[in-house]
């Protein structure tokens, strides 16, 4: 069964932006891992140092 985790992150005030573009290397990376099927960062219009990352494994192994 695939495993979803929907993690809400807050920046230091004003670092928003900063940190979404860090995340999304990471991003690119996570990827590549086996059993990965989603790793995104969002980033808030209303609050920019509001940060979602959204991930999807394919199953606890995976995420393990």
């Amino acid at each position: 069964m695939a495993v979803r985790l929907v993690v809400t992150i807050t920046a230091a005030p004003g670092k928003g932006a900063e940190l979404a573009q860090a995340y999304r290397g990471r991003c690119a990376e996570v990827m590549k891992e086996p059993g990965c099927e989603q790793f995104e960062v969002f980033q808030s219009a209303i609050d920019p140092d509001r940060l979602t990352l959204l991930e999807r494994w394919s199953d606890q192994a995976a995420l393990d």
